[in-house]
C-alpha cells in the first residue's frame, strides 16, 4: 500500500496513513499512526546518519521521505490540510525522527516550531497562501532567530543587538543583514526573520518588525559556513542580505511590535528542541542495551549484562530517560491546555526553561553512560556514540544559554525585577 498525501510525490512506504477521523471520531493522534511506518522512517534515517555526518551532507532523502509521508505538515493545522498534532504529538514524533538521525530531527524541529507558532501569528491569507505551499510544494520554514531581549527594558538598550535592519520603501521593505545559523539552509523557503524597524508612532520598549522572507531572492546570499564538529548534517549556514526587497503583504503582526506578537513562540521552540536531544538520549540508552549483551567481560568472561557496574550504569540510564520523558511530556501536555485556552502563562514559560535544562542536561549523562557501558570502541571515529556525543553538546548552545536560564528563573521565583541593571 502507499504512504499517501494530495500533492505532487508519492513513495511507497508499507502502510497507509490515514489524514482523516477515526471510527468513533476521535481525532487521529501519533500513537494512531502505523507503527511500522514510523519505525520504518527511523531505521532508514539511522543507517544512514552516521554516512552523512561523515560526509557532512544534508539529509535530503530523509526530508524527502517525511515529506512523502506527509509528516512534513505534522502540526500544520487540520483546517490547512495538516495533522494537526499539538505539542505532545509533535514532540514525540520528533524523538522518533532525531533517535534515527538528530540532524534530521534538528531540522524538523526548527521546521515543527515555526509551523505550529506562526499558525497563531499569520492572518488568513498568509497562512492559505504559505501553508498550501508547504503543504503542496513540500517546502520548509526555518525558524526566528532567538531577538535576545530577556533583559531589554528600554528601546536605547537594543542598540547593537539586531543583527538585521529594515528600511520603508515603496510596496515593502529593504533589508540589510545577516540571519546566523539557519538550521536546514539548503531547503529552506521560508524565512522569518526579526529586524530593527519600528514606525515613529510605535511606543514598543522594542521597536522589532517580523518579515517573512522567501527564498530565494536577490540580495540574499547563503554562506556555506557551518563546520562544526556536532550536528554535522544540519547545514546551518548564515544568510546574508544586501536590500533585499520584501513586500508589504509579508509583514508578520504590525510593524515595530514584532516581540510582543510572537511571544509564544518560545514555547513551540523549547520544547522542539528538547524533543530532539531527548531522542538522542534514548538513542544512546538502546545502543548501550545491546552493546551490554554484545560484549563479554575479559576476565570473568561473562556478558557485560551480568556485570553490576554495568547493571548500575543501565539503571541510572533508565532512570535519567524516563524522568526526563515525564518532564517532557508533563510540559508539552501543559502547553497543549493552554494553547486551547489561547493564554500561555507564566508557570509555563518558567517550565519550559527548566524541561530544556533538565532534559538536554540528562541527554548528555546518558550518551555519556552509554560510552561507559560499551567502552573504549565507542571513542571510535564514526561509531554511534562518538557521533552522538558531539551532537548532544549542541544542546547547550539553544538560547537561551544555562547561566541566563537560571537567572531567568531565579529572578522569578525571588521576584526580582531588574529595571535598570541585571545585578546589583
Amino acid at each position: 500500500m502507499l504512504c499517501e498525501i494530495e500533492g505532487p510525490r508519492k513513495i511507497s512506504y508499507g502502510n497507509k496513513i490515514d489524514h482523516s477521523l477515526d471510527k468513533g471520531g476521535v481525532e487521529m493522534k501519533l500513537t494512531e499512526l502505523r507503527q511500522e511506518t514510523i519505525d520504518r522512517l527511523i531505521l532508514q534515517f539511522s543507517e544512514r546518519a552516521g554516512q552523512l555526518d561523515a560526509e557532512s551532507r544534508f539529509p535530503h532523502q530523509n526530508l524527502d521521505e517525511l515529506i512523502d509521508c506527509g509528516l512534513h505538515v505534522a502540526n500544520m493545522p487540520k483546517q490547512d490540510g495538516g495533522l494537526g498534532y499539538g505539542f505532545e504529538e509533535t514532540i514525540t514524533l520528533l524523538s522518533h525522527i532525531s533517535k534515527g538521525c538528530a540532524s534530521t530531527g534538528l531540522i524538523m524541529a526548527m521546521h515543527y516550531y515555526s509551523l505550529g507558532a506562526f499558525s497563531e501569528v499569520l492572518t488568513s491569507e498568509q497562512q492559505a497562501s504559505v501553508f498550501n505551499d508547504i503543504r503542496h510544494s513540500g517546502e520548509f520554514i526555518a525558524s526566528v532567530s532567538d531577538p535576545n531581549v530577556i533583559f531589554i527594558y528600554q528601546r536605547k538598550q537594543m542598540e547593537g543587538i539586531p543583527t538585521i535592519t529594515a528600511e520603508k520603501t515603496d510596496g515593502g521593505y529593504l533589508v540589510s543583514g545577516t540571519k546566523f545559523t539557519v538550521t536546514g539552509a539548503p531547503r529552506i523557503k521560508y524565512l522569518p526573520i526579526y529586524c530593527e524597524y519600528a514606525p515613529s508612532s510605535c511606543t514598543s520598549q522594542y521597536g522589532m518588525t517580523a518579515l517573512l522572507m522567501t527564498l530565494p531572492s536577490e540580495g540574499a546570499e547563503v554562506e556555506e559556513s557551518w563546520n562544526y564538529s556536532g550536528m554535522r548534517a544540519s547545514m546551518s549556514h548564515h544568510i546574508h542580505f544586501d536590500q533585499v526587497f520584501i513586500p508589504d503583504h509579508q509583514l508578520i503582526g504590525r510593524e515595530g511590535y514584532a516581540i510582543e506578537d510572537t511571544e509564544h513562540l518560545i514555547y513551540w521552540f523549547r520544547l522542539a528542541v528538547t524533543a530532539v536531544y531527548y531522542g538522542i538520549a534514548k538513542a544512546a540508552y538502546e545502543h548501550a542495551l545491546g552493546m551490554a549483551y554484545k560484549r563479554n567481560d575479559r576476565i570473568s568472561k561473562k556478558k557485560s549484562a551480568f556485570l553490576p557496574g554495568q547493571q548500575f550504569r543501565i539503571a541510572d540510564m533508565k532512570m535519567k530517560l524516563d524522568v526526563a520523558h515525564s518532564q517532557l511530556m508533563a510540559c508539552a501536555q501543559q502547553a497543549d491546555r493552554e494553547k486551547q485556552q489561547t493564554h500561555y502563562s507564566s508557570e509555563l514559560y518558567t517550565k519550559t526553561l527548566i524541561t530544556k535544562h533538565f532534559v538536554t542536561q540528562a541527554a548528555e549523562e546518558i550518551v555519556e553512560l552509554a560510552s561507559q557501558v560499551e567502552g573504549f570502541s565507542s571513542l571510535q571515529q564514526g561509531s554511534l556514540l562518538e557521533r552522538l556525543s558531539r551532537d548532544v553538546k549542541a544542546a547547550k548552545f539553544h538560547p537561551p544559554s544555562e547561566d541566563v536560564l537560571k537567572e531567568v528563573i531565579a529572578k522569578k521565583e525571588l521576584g526580582i525585577i531588574p529595571l535598570k541593571n541585571r545585578w546589583v
